[in-house]
């Protein structure tokens, strides 16, 4: 992000989030966001659970900014 002619610096630390489970498939979930800040589909690999998940659970998840470099 430039402002007035140089970088700001934004400190990227991961933040952490809660979301619910809406949808299950073979190949992964779909986790609702909280405070409407959207949708993920993730395939089973992201997932570490020691159980079955289940529509409707509760997960958490941390998240940094997305830095695009040049």
């Amino acid at each position: 992000m430039t402002q007035g002619g140089g970088m700001t610096r934004i400190n990227n630390e991961a933040v952490p989030y809660k979301g619910t489970v809406t949808a299950r498939t073979d190949t992964g979930v779909t986790i609702q966001i909280s405070g409407r800040l959207g949708v993920m589909t993730l395939p089973w690999r992201m997932i570490m659970s020691e159980n079955p998940v289940e529509v409707g659970q509760t997960v958490y998840f941390s998240i940094s900014l997305i830095e695009v470099r040049n």
